[in-house]
């Protein structure tokens, strides 16, 4: 029954999919960025807070905030 409420998810609110594939990839990209700018100074943890401490905001933001992280 779990796959029947998802699909009727997809179904009735199709954007919802897409914005949460388009922000996953976003953060993957950003993730990535980090660990070849900073190196062995990567730490998975500060990049999650940097991340969450920022809350739901549009993408550009979330690109500035892990831009000022690895100028840090």
């Amino acid at each position: 029954m779990e796959v029947a409420s998802e699909v009727d998810r997809y179904c009735s609110w199709p954007g919802q999919a897409c914005g949460y594939k388009v922000g996953h990839s976003e953060i993957n990209r950003q993730r990535e960025l980090a660990q070849k700018t900073l190196g062995d100074r990567y730490d998975v943890r500060d990049f999650n807070d940097t991340v969450l401490r920022g809350g739901n905001v549009p993408l550009d933001v979330l690109v500035s905030n892990v831009a000022e992280y690895v100028r840090r």
